[in-house]
């Protein structure tokens, strides 16, 4: 059962959508400098959504960056509400 489980999630990492630097810059609506920057500062401490390099590339699943785009909100004092007004 854990080999099936470690291959389900190999499938999950490769089955989602990933998004380029711009791409990511784009949806979060900041500059790729920015991005850059939290890239530096997560050597010390977590900032800026997850991502990963393959040579020279960097790639940034849509999935982390939607939650670190929420954990954002909430830490801003803003409250994710999904009810209906």
């Amino acid at each position: 059962m854990r080999e099936g489980g470690q291959m389900n999630a190999r499938l999950r990492l490769i089955d989602q959508e990933w998004m380029t630097e711009m791409e990511t810059a784009e949806k979060l609506r900041v500059k790729v400098a920015t991005l850059r920057a939290w890239r530096l500062k997560s050597r010390v401490l977590p900032t800026g959504p997850r991502f990963f390099k393959v040579g020279s590339k960097l790639w940034y699943a849509l999935a982390d960056v939607e939650e670190f785009a929420q954990q954002s909100y909430a830490r801003s004092g803003n409250h994710v509400d999904n009810q209906a007004r």
